[in-house]
């Protein structure tokens, strides 16, 4: 039984605080993944060594968006980068958890994310 879509997945870049961010929308799957690789390599070709994701509207996130995110990972360790996701307490929070994503990338709130922007800075 194929999985009825309400709230098609989608990827947009955006600038936050000068530095991009790329930002998921509604369910992300299969059909989302290429332009998130697109984004993704895009940035990592333009030197940017911090990956940041908001994924605070995601409803559905399937293995290919993972990939991406481990993906990512791979290309930035070489010159000591990190990938940060941003998301809530819910259900991609538990996700992330679960497959123990959250002990390879960095996984925090938005606010976490600015209190430790802010203390670097």
């Amino acid at each position: 039984m194929q999985r009825q879509s309400n709230d098609p997945g989608s990827v947009e870049m955006a600038l936050v605080d000068g530095a991009p961010q790329i930002r998921l929308r509604g369910e992300c799957d299969l059909a989302t993944a290429p332009a998130l690789q697109q984004q993704v390599a895009g940035l990592v070709r333009e030197g940017h060594t911090r990956l940041v994701f908001d994924l605070q509207q995601v409803t559905f996130m399937d293995s290919s968006i993972l990939r991406s995110f481990l993906t990512a990972r791979r290309d930035l360790q070489p010159t000591g980068g990190e990938v940060v996701l941003l998301c809530r307490p819910g259900f991609v929070r538990r996700l992330l958890s679960l497959l123990e994503l959250d002990q390879l990338v960095r996984v925090c709130t938005p606010e976490e994310w600015r209190k430790s922007v802010a203390a670097v800075n």
